[in-house]
């Protein structure tokens, strides 16, 4: 496995932490990708896995809500 800890994924993940709305966000992945390159990642197992993260952390947010009420 490769180590991708390094200067360059620091930069990127430091621009994705800027990011602040939907809009910032595609305007990011068009300067970064192809539209072609974004449309293939969707199949892809490890977006499947972000969105099941996504879903979860959804779900974990609404029970803290509901028990803070």
């Amino acid at each position: 496995m490769t180590n991708w800890h390094n200067e360059a994924t620091d930069r990127l993940c430091a621009a994705l932490l800027h990011l602040k709305t939907t809009e910032e966000c595609y305007d990011f992945l068009e300067d970064i990708c192809t539209v072609k390159e974004v449309q293939d990642i969707s199949p892809d197992p490890v977006s499947q896995r972000i969105r099941i993260l996504i879903e979860d952390t959804r779900e974990l947010l609404q029970g803290y809500q509901r028990e803070r009420e």
